[in-house]
């Protein structure tokens, strides 16, 4: 089959159109809109880019195409260009070549196109000439009526027409609105019959154009200058619709109502979206208070608040991921085990999440145990940093009058989460700053309170979001700093330092693996000895947590890379030898206790944010005026401490064989806590500081590795103390033999691990002459 210039196949792929008829030698743009037109264009290239170009008997979307989804005639097109827009959506350019007929339709399942078998319809070329230029004058006439409103390349293009057939396509391609009527245009042969079904579709062009312009006129006396551009934005859109270059203002306003018919949003949210989206009609796009709104509804179609992650129910599973990322801790696996079994129970939407805070020194694992707690929970994970925020709006959000506006932290996280139920965590949550802006951890109790956060108001949104779901983890390095009705609102799970075995378990199961993998090694490649590791534990780093063994073994794994790589001999069992060699001289000797008695030198047990420590202390005495120097960065609650000890001692003089002339008035007496740069406080020295003062009152020494805490009273009471745990571990490390400490701590030394306890002889006491009868009777 043959025209003058083209030559196509009788079988053509399909391209369906809903809003578009194609005449003969005209041309159009046309949105490849889906998968099915973008698969028969790729078609169409293994033909020479002809295609069948076929008006939709109706608007809506077809899945499949047949004689009653599309009209029997169409055009045989040309595509003569193909691209890719800003936004993504593909377009062609494509000429009209010849009408033809669809014999039949046939679906090619290897390509998945629908192809349709035509034959030509050649047009009839003879008609009345008289009739023709009757026509022809007729439309001279109503185009100049319309003439306002035409363009000269109009004008231009209509007088170098002389077919009629080819002016009818002209005028129907202009004005008509009616798919069915372009259609029946050209399905007709005869030219003349086209040309007048043009000239009826012409004729209510012109009568509508008339009615439109009087209407206009007296509605344009009584408009107000803002009327009178809204009027005119509507004409504008109108014709930016038919010209097929939709404004991209009108475009956006468009995509927010297919989001908000897309019941992706609830009720409440909805109400006030279609109220900003109404606002967003009657505004100037450059409107300052437009770019607010568009922004305000951005941000609200982005959260999610129907998205969420569905909860891995398999508690078996849950175990085996926590126990593979961590080792110990069972507090923690223990409480989300048991999270996990009550939402199987009860359901998800009865279950609230709880909310946890972890407490603990640096490096025990609190952020990388949240990623596990999310992954062993099948949900996705957010870290939110609180060190240092000091402005409330950071968590509320901001009013949406101040300039560059935005939500707040916590559905800022829950945005780029996509859901609604992730593990959230608030990193530090003790390090919150306060100032004139506000006060976060303020902010932070609507969040962290289960019977509030169903309700969370942020300031930008102005609308409640539901954060029941989200599973908030807090962390922080010490309890006290934590605002306590904040605490209250949670339940705190604490985390010790480790033991030296822990700390050789997890080297062997974690930091090896992950070093040797950063560093280049092969799996197995090294080989760290028990002894190597404990070494490198006690001698090279002083910790609660593991960080610093971590580097250390990052340290030893890089000095052998580079040996590999200059090609030396390397070892590849890393004995305490090997070590010592490649990481130097330890910084720290085996033990901080002192080899020697001395007097007055006591050693006692403090805790720290950084786990526990033992704590050497001094007293001496000299000529004066009955002064206490205290020296040695000390809290108020220490101070203290030292006072009630130098007055019970003064008071009980006799009893501790001081006979009872025993006075200080011509004595200076100084006690000193080394480390000086360290601050220090707290009651638990009380008991350590009496002993190191009774010492030096009797001349009587007291063996360095006994060591004690509890805080005293002015009647001698030996009262309980916090951090026992992290103190008895610092006493093991240092290698501290008997450790005195309060009656009423005995319980929690029971619930403390054997492993700990072992090698330590506990003696617990009500009252300090206990401890005296022990040590200076």
């Amino acid at each position: 089959m043959a025209d003058n210039e083209n030559v196509f196949p009788e079988i053509l792929p399909l391209f369906p159109v809903r809003d578009a008829v194609l005449f003969p030698f005209s041309s159009q743009s046309v949105s490849v809109g889906g998968d099915g037109a973008a698969r028969a264009v790729r078609a169409a290239q293994e033909v020479g880019n002809f295609v069948i170009f076929v008006a939709q008997r109706w608007s809506e979307a077809i899945d499949r195409i047949n004689e009653g989804t599309i009209y029997s005639v169409g055009m045989v097109a040309l595509i003569t260009k193909s691209q890719t827009k800003i936004h993504g959506k593909e377009s062609i350019h494509v000429q009209g070549l010849k009408k033809a007929k669809i014999k039949s339709i046939a679906y090619d399942e290897n390509r998945n196109v629908f192809f349709g078998q035509i034959e030509v319809i050649e047009e009839d070329t003879s008609f009345d000439e008289n009739l023709c230029k009757s026509m022809f004058r007729e439309v001279d006439q109503l185009l100049e009526a319309l003439k306002e409103s035409l363009t000269p390349q109009f004008f231009n293009a209509y007088r170098a027409i002389k077919d009629p057939a080819r002016l009818a396509e002209f005028l129907m391609n202009t004005f008509s609105k009616s798919v069915q009527l372009s259609q029946k245009v050209l399905e007709e042969n005869a030219p003349l019959a086209k040309l007048e079904s043009a000239l009826a579709v012409l004729r209510k062009e012109v009568m509508a154009s008339q009615l439109q312009h009087m209407i206009r006129h007296k509605t344009m006396e009584t408009l107000s200058k803002d009327q009178k551009e809204a009027f005119l934005r509507e004409e504008m859109k109108v014709i930016q619709k038919e010209l097929g270059a939709e404004d991209p203002y009108n475009a956006e306003i468009a995509e927010y109502e297919k989001k908000l018919e897309s019941d992706f949003l609830p009720e409440q949210a909805a109400v006030e979206a279609r109220k900003q989206i109404d606002r967003l009609k009657t505004m100037h796009p450059a409107n300052q208070e437009s770019i607010v709104v568009r922004t305000w509804l951005d941000t609200v179609f982005s959260l999610p608040w129907k998205d969420s992650t569905e909860d891995n129910k398999d508690i078996n599973r849950a175990e085996k991921v926590l126990e593979e990322d961590h080792y110990g801790l069972e507090d923690v696996k223990e409480r989300i085990l048991e999270f996990l079994a009550v939402r199987q129970i009860n359901g998800d939407q009865t279950s609230k999440s709880p909310i946890l805070c972890f407490v603990g020194p640096p490096g025990v694992g609190k952020t990388s145990l949240g990623r596990s707690i999310a992954r062993a929970l099948g949900r996705k994970f957010h870290r939110l940093s609180l060190g240092g925020l000091h402005d409330e709006a950071e968590i509320r959000g901001h009013r949406r009058t101040y300039v560059g506006a935005m939500q707040g932290k916590i559905l800022e996280g829950l945005k780029i989460c996509k859901s609604n139920n992730p593990v959230f965590m608030l990193d530090e949550i003790d390090k919150l700053g306060k100032d004139f802006r506000g006060d976060p951890s303020s902010a932070l109790l609507e969040v962290l309170d289960p019977e509030q956060n169903f309700s969370f108001l942020d300031n930008y949104i102005g609308i409640p979001f539901d954060l029941s779901r989200v599973f908030f983890i807090a962390t922080a390095n010490w309890e006290d700093s934590i605002p306590e009705p904040l605490k209250d609102r949670m339940e705190v799970i604490r985390l010790s330092g480790y033991t030296d075995l822990e700390r050789v378990q997890i080297a062997k199961q974690y930091l090896i693996p992950r070093q040797l993998e950063n560093n280049g090694l092969p799996k197995k490649s090294l080989q760290f000895t028990t002894d190597a590791l404990n070494f490198i534990s006690r001698r090279y780093t002083r910790e609660a947590g593991v960080r610093n063994l971590e580097r250390c073994i990052g340290s030893v794994c890089r000095k052998v890379v580079t040996l590999k790589v200059k090609g030396e001999e390397y070892p590849k069992k890393i004995t305490q030898t090997v070590v010592e060699k490649l990481l130097k001289l330890p910084p720290f000797s085996e033990s901080e206790l002192e080899k020697n008695e001395n007097i007055g030198v006591v050693t006692g047990l403090a805790w720290t944010q950084f786990g526990g420590a033992t704590l050497r202390i001094e007293s001496n005495w000299m000529l004066g005026k009955g002064n206490l120097i205290l020296t040695g960065q000390l809290g108020d609650i220490m101070k203290e401490s030292a006072r009630i000890a130098l007055s019970y001692i003064q008071s009980n003089a006799e009893k501790f064989g001081l006979g009872k002339d025993f006075v200080l008035e011509n004595k200076d007496i100084h006690i000193h806590f080394p480390a000086g740069a360290t601050p220090k406080d707290g009651p638990s020295a009380g008991i350590t500081i009496t002993t190191s003062l009774l010492s030096l009152f009797l001349g009587r020494k007291v063996d360095p590795r006994i060591a004690m805490t509890g805080e005293i009273s002015l009647t001698g009471d030996v009262l309980p103390i916090g951090g026992l745990k992290e103190k008895l571990l610092a006493a093991k490390r240092n290698g501290v033999v008997k450790v005195f400490m309060p009656e009423a701590n005995r319980s929690l030394y029971e619930s403390i691990s054997a492993e700990i306890r072992a090698g330590i002889e506990p003696v617990f006491v009500k009252s300090y002459a206990e401890i005296f009868k022990s040590l200076f009777s």
